[in-house]
Parts: C-alpha cells; structure tokens; sequence
C-alpha cells in the first residue's frame, strides 16, 4: 500500500484538506504524523490530529501517529486512553524512543503499534513475547533521515527486512516527494540515501520489492506525480510518454515488460518477441541517449523487431533504430522501472504446445499455495469472526461478483448437505441474482447501491458475518454491500488478489492473496479463484467444526439426502464407534437418520432422548458428551 504524510506545524488548511481528499480519491490509504517536531508547537497538536484524524475517518485512511516518550501527554493524551486517540481517528502509534516494551506490549493489546524497524532487537522481540504483546498488532517502521548523507544504505536495509520478516513483521519505509518538501533542511526525506533526489514513484517502486508499506516522506506531490502513482495503482503499470521521431514508433506502442534476465543498458521489452512486425528497415539511426526507445531492424537479423528504452547513452548503431525519445518533466530512474502486469513466462502462449503449455500452467498453479500461506494469520482471524456470528445465531453471508460471486454461491450450497445447516445459515450472493451464475449480467457488479439492497433484503443484522469477494479488489457491488454492513455493525471480512486492495479499506479484516500475474492475462477465474476457493474453504470447513459440526474429523452433522450420503452416514457411525455395519445401521435407523446422535447414543450407552438431551448440554459437541 502507498501512503503520505501530514505535518502538524500548522492547522489544516483548505489546500491541505483537498490534497488529502485527492491522494485518497487517486489510491493511497495512509497518514503518517507526528507529535514530537522540535520545531513544532506541541500545544496545538491536540486540535491539529483531532482534525486530520476527522478527515482520515471520512477517507478511511490509516492514520499512524509518530511519538515518543512524554509526547503523547505534551499533546494533551495519554497512553491509559487510548480509546480517545482511536475515536478521533487514530488507528496505530509509532513509538520512537522513551518507550518500554512493557508499556508496548500492553499498547498492542488494543491498536496497531509500529516499532522502530532500524533499533528493534532480538532482546526487544524477547521482551515482547514475555510481556504478551500481541504480535499481529505489531509493525516495524523505518525513519526517514531529513539530513543528507544520513539516510540507510540499502544493503543494511535488505539485511535488516529479511530479520524483520523472518518475524512476520509488516514493513514500512519512507521516500522522497517532489513537491512542499520538508523543512528545515528541505532536502526530502527518505529511508534510503539512494533514494534522495529521486522520482518518487521510482523510489517507492524500487522500496516495494521488499517493503509492504511505502509512505511519501515529504509533504507534497506534485500533480503530474500524483497522477503516475494513481496510474500504477490502479492499472499496475507505468505510462511512458513519448516523442516520435517517425512513423516506426506505431510498432513500439503498446503494454511492455521488462524481461527477467535485466540487461545492463537496456529495457528489454519480453513481448516484443511475440509481437508480429513487418520488415523494419534502417531508419533513423542515431546515437541513443538515455530514455532513447529503439527497435532492431533488418540488420540485426533474427533480432529484427527487439523494442529497447536505453538506460545508459550508448552510441549509434546502424541495426538499431531510435524511433523516439521518453520525455517527462522529471524522468523515474529508468534502472528502477519494472512492472509485471502481464506474465511473461507466458508470452507466445498461442504458439505452445498443449503439453508445454499444460506444464506451464501446472507450474504457475503451484505459486497459489504458498500465496495463501503468507495471510494464513488473517485467515485466522476471519474464521474466529464467523464462529463468533455463529455463536449469536448469526449467518455467514458472501457476497461478489463474476467468478468471485459463484465461488461463494458455490460454498454456501455446499454447507447444507456437508454440515447439515439450514440454507439460511451460509449464503452466496451474486451481483445480478440467480441468472448471473451462468451469464453476465451487464452493470451489476458496478452498482454499490445494489450490493447494499442485497444485503437489506436479507435482513442482514449485527450478529452476522459478511465477506466481500473481489479478486481486483475494487467491485462496487462489493463495496457498497460492505459500507452497509459496517453501518449495522455486522462483522466483515474480504477475499482479494491484489495489494492494498480498494475493498480493504471497508472491511474489518481484510484477506489480500498476491498470487503474481495470472497464466492467462486479466483472466483471474485462474490462480485469483484458486486461491479464492482455497480460503472459502478454510473459512467454511474450520468454521463448522468450531461450532461441533465435527467429531474427530468426521462429518457428523452430514445430511443423507441420497443412497450414497445414506452409506456415507452409516461408515462415518462405523468410524466414530467402531461398531460393525448391522449396529451402525440400526442406530442410524433408531436416530432417525441422524448421525450425531446415533455416534452420542452408541459412546454414551444412551436412549435418543438421553443422547439428544447431552448434545443440548454440550453445544452441540460430540467430545463434549463423552
């Protein structure tokens, strides 16, 4: 995700307000401030965070709040409440120095709290753990270094992030802005020295690769920025502007990849390989200076058709044709530029094999497991909130759209027969309704209002569970479901594909999987509804058992609606039991084809009624009983 910051030096003005307004509407989701600013006035930090934390609400943004020791009580708050700091908006502190861990163990117990990523040791970790800090309210945040020549190097930044996530930490890191840059050095402000001076989109492209939160330093961007960022954000790309030199630069245009292998001087363009070109003859043959974009000609021979953009000036060469130049006010550090819109181990797909590509796709299936291990810990937490619901008599409701929308339609059905629930209890639903499951129904998913009116149908209440379904992460319908839900007070959870998912600022416990680009570009019905139905099944199945719809890891509450489930229920007897088919059959017979309580009238030597009556007393647990 990609955040900014605002500074407290002085009130919100209107000017800041919108700029605030802005960054949230083009895609970031974050704040950072600060209450310890020598050169600030600490007495007008209480009305300045109150206001920004009011904005920050309207937004759903992230606002973390940077202090340390007595900076808290300077700005008239303090550590014993902290539900104050979180109802004007205030979602985590980040704690500087003057801090114990004792006191940040019991800070974590109730918002997220980021440690100081540069100063944190094994003995920290130690402490925490002995202290019970609740680690999944814990993050680790770089600083940022306003002096030059004092910013991290960036090796000791990888080295320390791979301790860090050896933990489980989430990261964060700060670059540089463009724009209003921070006093009173006003030399920007990064976590990494390289990174002083340079594009911020650049910086922050090249901090992601290793950093789960990356926040603008300073306190401006500039427009033309703003808007690169908001392009990346929401399309994963990065829009290169041209100048043409001639009519060859038709070839060039186009979505490009850089190749995996890196060249030293060049972009290698991966698709540029499978892109049907005619004959390129040598034209405009020129030295290349940086940002220069080329394509092979006929020279170069079965390289013909090869589209570079030049990192490092190189010479004229008379194979290589110059067919524009990259201009922008101020150019990102072509070294940092990568993007992985497409798959490129995929490219030339049509022209594979059915075994080739079979074994492709096989391979790329494989990433979708180990994505979904990495949020194995939010998973978690969604299933605990819906055996929760469950406990109140409360529904678990998944809404979505498209594929999303089905696979859920497809989970709730499953539960009936599976955990013997009524169908009211798990429910699927779908932009469009019952006919979306089998064609598109055109605007449907693009209607939050829908998606809210879904919900009010179903009489959706405090005590249920609603999950949003998206793999881009941006549906309305899924959206405004959500928004509705939260205004009840219902439980929410979301299933999404991509990083910093727009969906995850309106849910209570967000799941983001990042499965890579999908085998088949934009089709996410491929690894996104893998890993889809993966955690729909975790939060399903390992819901049910937590309510007693298990026994051991039998099926228990199993509903015989056909010969084999009939069979089925008498073997799952069989197994819980051990008693032989005769007495299994007889029991399930004398249950009335309940399987949960002929398993209780076997272990417990019980009449039904007695057997009935325990599993009444025991929640519904078989354990329990016995």
């Amino acid at each position: 995700m990609f955040g900014f910051s605002i500074f407290l030096n002085e009130g919100l003005t209107r000017d800041t307000t919108q700029y605030i307004k802005e960054m949230a509407e083009y895609g970031f989701s974050g704040i950072f401030t600060s209450l310890h600013i020598p050169e600030d006035d600490a007495s007008q930090y209480r009305k300045r965070l109150t206001d920004l934390g009011s904005i920050a609400k309207t937004y759903q943004l992230e606002l973390m709040v940077d202090i340390s020791g007595e900076a808290l009580d300077r700005a008239g708050f303090s550590f014993k409440h902290l539900r104050e700091l979180k109802e004007i908006g205030v979602t985590g502190l980040r704690m500087d120095y003057h801090i114990s861990n004792q006191q940040i163990a019991e800070l974590s117990q109730e918002m997220t709290i980021a440690l100081n990523a540069s100063t944190i040791t094994e003995i920290d970790i130690q402490e925490l753990r002995e202290a019970n800090a609740d680690f999944d309210h814990l993050e680790a945040w770089h600083n940022y270094y306003p002096r030059p020549e004092t910013a991290l190097d960036k090796d000791w930044y990888h080295e320390k992030n791979q301790w860090l996530k050896a933990y489980g930490f989430t990261i964060q890191g700060f670059v540089p802005g463009d724009e209003k840059l921070r006093g009173p050095l006003y030399r920007g402000l990064p976590t990494l020295e390289e990174h002083r001076g340079m594009h911020p989109l650049a910086a922050a492209l090249d901090l992601s690769n290793e950093t789960d939160k990356v926040y603008i330093g300073d306190s401006g961007l500039s427009k033309e920025v703003l808007r690169q960022f908001s392009f990346y954000i929401k399309e994963e790309a990065l829009k290169l502007r041209v100048e043409a030199f001639d009519k060859q630069i038709e070839y060039v245009l186009g979505t490009h990849i850089n190749r995996q292998d890196e060249a030293r001087d060049v972009i290698r363009s991966a698709e540029a390989r499978f892109k049907k070109i005619p004959n390129v003859e040598p034209l405009s043959v020129r030295k290349r200076d940086v940002g220069a974009v080329t394509i092979d000609n006929a020279k170069y021979l079965r390289y013909m058709g090869e589209i570079q953009i030049v990192k490092r000036a190189l010479p004229a060469d008379e194979k290589v044709n110059v067919v524009g130049q990259r201009v922008w006010k101020r150019m990102i550090n072509l070294e940092n530029l990568t993007t992985e819109r497409r798959n490129e181990t995929t490219f030339g797909l049509d022209e594979m094999s059915v075994a080739e590509a079979v074994q492709l796709m096989n391979q790329e299936d494989h990433n979708v497991p180990d994505a979904v291990a990495e949020q194995l810990p939010q998973i978690e937490k969604v299933i605990e909130a819906t055996i929760t619901a469950f406990k109140k008599d409360g529904r678990l409701i998944y809404m979505g759209a498209g594929t999303s929308g089905r696979l859920g339609v497809l989970d709730a059905a499953e539960c009936v027969p599976t955990f013997g629930v009524e169908a009211e209890m798990v429910v699927g639903l779908i932009a469009g309704g019952e006919q979306a499951m089998t064609v598109a129904v055109e605007g449907a998913e693009d209607d939050a209002d829908l998606g809210a009116q879904d919900l009010k149908d179903l009489h959706l209440t405090e005590n249920d569970m609603v999950i949003g379904i998206a793999a881009s992460g941006r549906t309305p319908y899924v959206i405004g479901g959500l928004d509705y839900a939260r205004s009840i007070g219902a439980a929410t959870g979301t299933i999404s594909c991509n990083k910093g998912a727009e969906i995850s600022k309106h849910a209570d416990l967000p799941i983001e999987v990042d499965c890579g680009p999908e085998f088949l570009t934009g089709s996410t019905r491929l690894k996104s509804g893998t890993a889809q139905k993966l955690i729909l099944n975790m939060i399903s199945t390992i819901s049910m058992i937590g309510i007693g719809k298990v026994y051991n890891n039998l099926m228990v509450d199993v509903k015989p609606t056909n010969e084999k489930l009939v069979e089925r229920s008498k073997r799952i007897i069989m197994q819980a039991t051990e008693a032989d088919y005769e007495t299994a059959a007889h029991y399930f017979a004398e249950a009335e084809q309940n399987v949960k309580l002929a398993i209780v009238m076997i272990l417990t030597d019980s009449s039904k009624e007695e057997a009935a009556e325990k599993l009444i007393r025991a929640d519904g647990f078989v354990k329990k009983t016995i």
